[in-house]
């Protein structure tokens, strides 16, 4: 096993894993049929340690979008994360019903990038709140391929995930001042960031995102009334009774995710409540 695999980093998680990732990376560029089979199997094994982490009973022959769509269901994961979790599914059923010539590089290289993003939210969620992820990185290509035109192609693989993380933050993202509208009732609607809203609602925040770890809320069950909300703005926060670490295991919400800067909120400005989606 080498430290050089990107998938080292999940060594704490499950050895077999990080096996399959350096798999995974060795054909990258020679066989990426075997690299979408390989990617299916990773993910499906990862799945299961999702699995196990809930405390989910074990069901014989249910599929991998069976236990995707439960977990969606529960609220484990946002929206993001089971659309990797199902490309990485769909190019799985590409390989078995496609030649194997037909399976193109480019294809590999989107799975190799997704399963890294799925790992890294597994190590934010269930992993130490120490966790650092590593940047995202492609193997070295092996001599004798074309390296240009092998470089066109990492490039548009990479700029196609780009562009679909920003094409989804883009609808909601703005910078994290305020921003206020005025509509026909006179109504005046005020845009803030996560931490605002959550400082306004007098809640204890303990926020270790700068250390690589995750943004907490103090709180028992009770707190889903005011987080809950959220979810309407595809921000998810889930509940542990047992805390973490950084809540010295006083239960606890954690944000699912990491964020490189705080979200929005969008509010009514006289009630302080937040406007949900449907209604703005």
């Amino acid at each position: 096993m080498s430290d050089s695999s990107l998938f080292s980093f999940m060594h704490d998680v499950s050895q077999d894993l990080v096996m399959i990732g350096e798999e995974i990376e060795r054909k990258l560029y020679t066989d990426p049929f075997s690299v979408l089979v390989k990617a299916r199997i990773y993910s499906e094994q990862l799945m299961k340690l999702i699995w196990r982490q809930e405390k989910l009973t074990e069901m014989f022959d249910i599929s991998q979008i069976e236990r995707l769509q439960k977990l969606s269901r529960m609220g484990i994961y946002n929206d993001d994360i089971f659309q990797k979790f199902n490309q990485i599914r769909r190019l799985g059923n590409v390989a078995a019903h496609e030649s194997r010539p037909t399976v193109t590089v480019d294809k590999a290289i989107y799975a190799h990038r997704m399963l890294y993003d799925v790992s890294v939210w597994y190590q934010e969620v269930y992993g130490s709140v120490d966790f650092q992820p590593p940047e995202y990185r492609t193997p070295t290509a092996p001599s004798g391929i074309d390296q240009g035109k092998l470089q066109d192609i990492v490039q548009q693989t990479i700029q196609q995930v780009l562009q679909q993380e920003l094409a989804k933050l883009g609808a909601r993202r703005m910078d994290a001042e305020e921003i206020t509208e005025t509509d026909g009732d006179d109504q005046t609607v005020r845009v803030i960031s996560l931490t605002e809203y959550l400082t306004n609602k007098k809640l204890e925040i303990i926020d270790n995102r700068k250390l690589g770890g995750a943004l907490w809320i103090v709180g028992g069950w009770e707190l889903n009334e005011i987080l809950f909300p959220l979810k309407k703005m595809k921000i998810y926060f889930r509940f542990t009774s047992k805390g973490g670490r950084a809540t010295k295991k006083r239960p606890a919400w954690y944000l699912l995710g990491k964020q490189e800067s705080d979200p929005v909120v969008t509010i009514d400005a006289k009630t302080g409540e937040i406007i949900l989606e449907e209604e703005t």
